[in-house]
């Protein structure tokens, strides 16, 4: 009994030592890791948020269909298209095209399916944040956010549609005026744009370079899809994707990386060069098509994994890769040196490359 109280006396003469030291001192504080919630949007400020929507049933009267039409209310500083949807009962709806034509400015125009990283009309069914299938014929949706400041209308068009009143078609869209474009937990500029680049069908040949993009302006890359046909052997994924400053095209500025698949998040040739060709479709990034031996389509995101550039930028994807006589490739400044990693048959390809600008 007596041990008990001197070890209580104790007790209480160490946590009396403990609570003075610990009071001399400020309380320790951690900053909270960023997470995709942690944008908090602000309603009060400016004119509040009013979402419009947009939707059409009905067969094609005309080569091109109006879906909507948007102006924006008096007193809104700003509009975003948020919400894409379509499908139809015809059949190779993966030929539909649409269009947002954008402040009697531009028009960004894409191919239902390519435009949201879906290659070769694959009618898998899947999802993420920003773009997926939900049927198995049609049902392809995208939340692309797509900023316009006083109007915007949306089309659709079937270019091999011969025969008017025939072809059923169900489109939705929607968007939020007085809201600004949040690309992962950033917000952008008022005075945002997203421009679309694209290559439709280029021949490429062994090592040759494609600009996938090129601008003066200061902005985020949003997304990239490639797709490319060739022939076996299949050495064209050792191509990297490269940034270049405009000051000089010659020299990489820096690597985007290490080969084609590993852009994707992806390695070994998409598990090819491992036996067995693996598609998939990440939040981020995704294989959406490939037959194995002459097939590949591929998306990427850039929203948690950010590509900011200022004062211009230029992005190259080469055709095969070259390498040193170490076995290295895709370092340092160098580009267009080196050894030829294979045989590198000609292909086709296409490439969707989404950027935002200010």
């Amino acid at each position: 009994m007596h041990g008990f109280k001197t070890f209580l006396v104790f007790t209480f003469f160490l946590n009396s030592i403990l609570a003075s030291r610990l009071s001399s001192h400020p309380p320790v504080s951690f900053p909270t890791a960023p997470s995709r919630s942690n944008v908090h949007l602000k309603i009060g400020d400016g004119p509040p948020p009013q979402t419009f929507g947009y939707t059409f049933i009905g067969s094609f009267t005309q080569p091109e269909q109006i879906v909507g039409t948007h102006v924006l209310s008096p007193g809104a500083t700003s509009g975003l298209a948020s919400f894409f949807w379509f499908t139809a009962l015809y059949n190779n709806d993966q030929n539909t095209i649409v269009k947002y034509y954008i402040d009697d400015e531009y028009v960004i125009e894409y191919n239902l399916y390519e435009g949201m990283g879906i290659g070769f009309g694959d009618q898998t069914m899947f999802g993420n944040t920003r773009t997926g299938k939900g049927s198995e014929a049609g049902g392809v949706y995208n939340t692309y956010q797509i900023p316009f400041y006083k109007n915007l209308t949306v089309s659709v068009t079937y270019p091999n549609m011969t025969v008017p009143n025939v072809n059923m078609i169900y489109v939705n869209f929607r968007g939020t005026e007085n809201l600004p474009v949040v690309l992962g937990n950033v917000v952008l500029p008022p005075t945002t744009r997203l421009m679309l680049y694209r290559n439709l069908y280029v021949p490429m040949q062994a090592l040759e370079l494609i600009d996938l993009f090129e601008t003066t302006r200061s902005g985020a890359v949003f997304s990239i899809y490639l797709s490319v046909s060739t022939n076996p052997p299949i050495n064209f994924w050792e191509g990297c994707f490269r940034v270049y400053d405009l000051s000089n095209r010659t020299a990489v500025k820096w690597w985007l990386s290490t080969g084609t698949e590993d852009f994707f998040q992806s390695g070994w040739g998409w598990s090819c060069a491992l036996g067995q060709c693996t598609e998939y479709r990440f939040p981020e990034a995704g294989l959406t098509y490939t037959d194995g031996k002459t097939s590949f389509a591929a998306y990427k995101f850039f929203e948690q994994d950010h590509f900011f550039f200022s004062n211009g930028a230029l992005v190259r994807w080469r055709l095969g890769e070259t390498e040193d006589a170490n076995g290295r490739k895709c370092y340092g400044i160098g580009d267009l040196h080196g050894t030829q990693i294979g045989t590198i048959p000609p292909a086709t390809v296409t490439t969707y490359t989404w950027v935002y600008e200010w």
